[in-house]
């Protein structure tokens, strides 16, 4: 298991590797914030069942859209650390 800060360097080693989100399922104010990717087959699809079912609402999940934060944010941006495989 190893985290890493969360670069636009390893968000393109992520998508390189098929995740295309992350998740954080506390506060995002929290001192230390800790993103976990995934590889969900149709994010939107994926985002709508979630508010669907209320998890949205409830449990207040936190999503990143890999591709939306290469594209539309910079370096100065980002925060946190991110899970990558301890084989990277």
């Amino acid at each position: 298991m190893k985290f890493e800060k969360l670069t636009k360097e390893n968000l393109l080693k992520l998508r390189s590797e098929g995740y295309n989100l992350l998740f954080y399922n506390k506060k995002v104010s929290d001192l230390c914030v800790t993103w976990f990717p995934q590889a969900i087959e149709d994010i939107y699809d994926h985002i709508i069942n979630l508010c669907s079912i209320g998890a949205i609402a409830f449990e207040k999940p936190n999503i990143i859209v890999i591709d939306h934060v290469i594209e539309d944010l910079s370096e100065e941006d980002l925060y946190g650390y991110v899970f990558v495989s301890a084989y990277n």
